[in-house]
């Protein structure tokens, strides 16, 4: 039984590389309309401005930076730079700006 298995296995392997290799011709792509964006493009949206903030010696708080915190520390409230999302990576606080006006002030206050 073993012997018919691998006699059959190596009749298919051998018909496989003695089919001549046919190359199928490309389709060329299709420009979008430019009334309809593709997926990517949608979903990537614009580059929002990233600021990157290392603690001081012995500054790292024990529980993770929220984004309420950082609201305030920026003074969002009060007219300061408004934050889009918070994200804390070992001794870095990365804060997304959506306003690109945003990061300069940011940045002199941090």
């Amino acid at each position: 039984m073993e012997h018919n298995k691998h006699a059959f296995a190596d009749a298919i392997a051998k018909s496989y590389h003695a089919q001549p290799r046919i190359a199928l011709p490309c389709q060329p792509i299709r420009d979008m309309p430019a009334s309809k964006p593709s997926y990517a493009s949608a979903t990537r949206g614009q580059p929002c401005p990233v600021l990157i903030a290392n603690y001081a010696d012995g500054a790292k708080p024990a529980d993770r930076v929220s984004l309420a915190t950082v609201d305030q520390l920026l003074g969002a409230g009060s007219d300061g730079p408004v934050p889009q999302r918070v994200r804390q990576k070992d001794d870095k606080l990365y804060i997304t700006l959506k306003n690109p006006a945003d990061y300069e002030r940011a940045k002199s206050i941090m």
